[in-house]
């Protein structure tokens, strides 16, 4: 199992790609600077 942590991927691009690595059994961590988010 593999970790990936993403930065900075907001929108729809970045749940895409969370949605497609987790399919691939890939654990992903998202974090954000904009606090808003």
């Amino acid at each position: 199992m593999a970790n990936v942590l993403v930065t900075g991927a907001a929108g729809a691009i970045g749940m895409d790609l969370a949605f497609s690595l987790h399919q691939a059994k890939i654990n992903v961590f998202g974090t954000e600077a904009d606090k808003d988010n």
